[in-house]
């Protein structure tokens, strides 16, 4: 989310930074659990602790002029509330923005509690109610969190810029705009069009086969959704091109720039920022298996995040064959295509109409996009079983919360007590 924002922002100021004295692209920072290196695999445990959140606050050198935005679905996650502690340490304004009830926050989790009780915090509760997939926050939660945000930065843009105006209007003009997206996605024929999308990458990976994605504004969206797929449906991870024992992935991403480093810097808007901290900097943390915990830290730095060939220099060592799949997704003033092909010739196509309205950052397309990838995605596993009911059975628990959530799904399922143990003999 924040490194999607960030792109958003730094996307809009490129443009037009001619036009301007003041270089407003820097004014934000992007920080994730683990780095720039997390958005194509979740680094292990990284989310569970607190201190590597505070850690990179300090890497970013928050201050007292500062404003954090601290994001968290589920309102526990601990690498998050690091951030919120450590930047109301150093003076910053801490929003925290989450979206599950207080009172079962403050009743269930004490350094939720800790944080909501805290006044120096203003809180943000975009509390949104069960997800479509239980437990699938990448849906329902993170889309509502997407369009207060950007409407929260369309808000500042407007500011800056006050020959533009209408600041005021914003958050009704994108209500608006968001009940056209809805009603237009609902409608019988973008359904179909977004049918025979689900039915073609279905047939692909039904067979044996792998998708290759094409994109390049909307490029930072489309790989949010594609890696999101891992850990929530249990699918192989983005593949290193130099790694021959990792599984094939599914659905690759593959951008316009010649080389990875290009493409990475043109998919953040920004050269990538990954965790490089030293054994040192890890044990003076105090926290326990320091030295467990650098050794994957040595794994994702910038070096390794080239690793991921996206850009054209990765195609040779990601062909596509018959029976293989090839999606296109590009963004004109008035529409999204997804133009979807299961090679050798069937091909279908998804044309989205978009509002009218005159957002500066463009808001109102990411948020477009983010609900169409989701629903087609999601329905592409749904097809292939690794939903029950809407149960995502094949999470994979990588860190304290998904594991907690993994012991929940089967103990409700199976109608178990959540602390039975199983005798291996039976």
């Amino acid at each position: 989310m924040s490194i999607l924002l960030d792109s958003i922002w730094r996307g809009f100021w490129q443009k037009v930074r001619h036009k301007f004295a003041a270089n407003w692209e820097d004014r934000t920072i992007s920080l994730m659990a683990g780095g720039d290196f997390a958005l194509i695999k979740s680094v292990e445990g990284f989310e569970d602790i607190t201190e590597f959140g505070k850690r990179q606050i300090e890497d970013a050198g928050v201050c007292s002029r500062d404003v954090v935005f601290a994001i968290t679905e589920g309102g526990e996650t601990s690498w998050v509330i690091g951030t919120a502690w450590k930047a109301l340490e150093d003076g910053a304004k801490v929003y925290f923005v989450y979206n599950n009830p207080d009172d079962i926050l403050r009743k269930h989790v004490e350094r939720s509690r800790e944080v909501i009780d805290d006044p120096r915090i203003e809180k943000i509760n975009l509390t949104t109610g069960p997800m479509a997939i239980t437990g699938s926050t990448r849906m329902q939660a993170t889309t509502i969190q997407l369009c207060v945000m950007v409407t929260i930065l369309e808000i500042v843009v407007r500011n800056l810029l006050p020959s533009v105006g209408g600041e005021g209007e914003v958050p009704q003009q994108f209500l608006q705009a968001l009940e056209y997206v809805y009603k237009t996605i609902r409608s019988k024929d973008i359904l179909n069009q977004l049918a025979k999308l689900v039915e073609t990458e279905e047939s692909v990976y039904r067979n044996g086969g792998k998708v290759n994605y094409f994109a390049d504004g909307l490029a930072i969206d489309v790989l949010t959704d594609t890696t999101e797929r891992s850990p929530t449906f249990c699918i192989p991870p983005f593949k290193k091109w130099d790694d021959p024992d990792a599984s094939d992935s599914w659905a690759f991403l593959f951008t316009p720039a010649e080389t990875t480093p290009q493409a990475w810097e043109r998919l953040l808007k920004r050269k990538p920022r990954t965790v490089e901290w030293t054994l040192d900097q890890v044990q003076g943390m105090a926290i326990n298996n320091a030295e467990q915990r650098y050794e994957v830290i040595k794994r994702i730095g910038v070096n390794e995040l080239y690793r991921f060939k996206i850009g054209q220099d990765g195609m040779p060592y990601r062909r596509l064959f018959e029976g293989d799949g090839k999606v296109t997704i590009s963004l004109t003033e008035d529409k999204i295509k997804i133009e979807s092909v299961r090679i050798p010739c069937e091909a279908n196509t998804a044309a989205i109409p978009l509002p009218g309205a005159d957002f500066l950052l463009n808001g109102i397309s990411r948020a477009a996009l983010k609900i169409i990838l989701n629903a087609v995605s999601t329905c592409i596993m749904v097809r292939l079983g690794r939903v029950m009911g809407n149960y995502m059975i094949y999470v994979v628990p990588s860190n304290l919360k998904l594991i907690d959530r993994a012991t929940r799904y089967v103990s409700q399922l199976t109608s178990l007590p959540a602390g039975f143990r199983c005798d291996r003999a039976h």
